[in-house]
């Protein structure tokens, strides 16, 4: 292991764990919310094409024509922000019932962070997470997380660092190899 910081021994508090889920969930919401835009103007767009079809027939009136088109607006934004809010909803009542059930968290795990990328032991098994599988990193609620996609970080807890400097440390070392 050639550990540039730590290795670091930790198991995720209930805290911890519901802040880290609650993070993936609202960056998960932040990729449904650019499809579910992308789906509701291809909704308007067919819905366009149908009034469009019947105005050009001449089978509908131009106030029927425009009471549809506010109507199915209207219908296709409600449902989008709907929706949303179930899932969203849904989302919080998953990661409650997680962290109530005790799943997610409280594992033992070992992480040391070096030249190779990020070497995370957990359950008996090793994985090493090179640097450019690495996205991003971010800190927040008391973690440092290194993102390799929008559902799949790395939590280290501040709390197993000597101080706020080695956090500081570490995410500009971090930073500065998703740089090169």
């Amino acid at each position: 292991m050639d550990a540039r910081f730590g290795p670091y021994e930790f198991a995720l508090t209930k805290d911890e764990f519901i802040a880290y889920g609650r993070e993936v969930a609202r960056r998960q919401l932040v990729q449904l919310d650019a499809k579910s835009w992308r789906l509701a103007v291809f909704a308007g767009l067919a819905i366009l094409a149908v009034l469009g079809g019947l105005a050009a027939s001449g089978v509908a009136d131009k106030s029927t024509l425009t009471t549809g088109l506010l109507a199915s607006a209207g219908a296709i934004v409600i449902g989008r922000f709907m929706i949303r809010r179930q899932i969203a909803r849904a989302q919080d009542m998953a990661i409650e019932a997680l962290a109530k059930a005790g799943e997610g968290y409280g594992a033992p795990v070992t992480l040391a962070i070096g030249e190779a990328g990020l070497t995370i032991e957990m359950g008996g098994t090793r994985d090493v997470r090179a640097f450019a599988e690495v996205r991003e990193t971010a800190r927040f609620a008391g973690l440092l997380v290194f993102w390799s996609g929008p559902n799949d970080g790395v939590a280290l807890p501040e709390r197993v660092l000597a101080d706020a400097a080695e956090g500081e440390a570490i995410l500009a070392f971090v930073r500065e190899r998703l740089a090169a």
